[in-house]
């Protein structure tokens, strides 16, 4: 995950927690070779939810190291987006992030207390 996503370890990653109850639920996406095809008819007797849930369950098994775990929250006016409010928890420094770029993010991290963690290279 980290040479896809993080610049084989120039990036980092942010963990979050929900501030919210408002969540329909959550679930653990479904690897697969391909995305799988969906028929209208199959959404006729779902509700707005479970549709989503049926399309945002799956995704490629390239991906399948990230053993994601998707959250789905009800939005309360169908007019507008609604986005998830989270606290950021901790922050993971990728092992070849520059040292200008560590010092930034450790300095946001003690303003806003959140927890630090240097990675080291993985050996494969």
């Amino acid at each position: 995950m980290w040479q896809e996503f993080a610049n084989n370890g120039n990036g980092i990653c942010i963990a979050v927690r929900p501030q919210t109850t408002d969540i329909i639920g959550s679930f653990k996406a479904i690897y697969n070779i391909n995305r799988p095809y969906i028929t209208q008819k199959q959404f006729q007797n779902l509700s707005p939810e479970e549709i989503a849930e049926e399309i945002l369950k799956y995704k490629l098994s390239t991906f399948s190291d990230e053993n994601e775990t998707r959250i789905l929250k009800r939005v309360t006016n169908g007019e507008t987006h609604d986005f998830l409010s989270v606290n950021i928890d901790r922050l993971y420094l990728g092992w070849s992030l520059s040292e200008s770029k560590e010092q930034e993010f450790r300095e946001y991290a003690s303003n806003a207390n959140v927890k630090i963690i240097k990675l080291r290279k993985p050996i494969l």
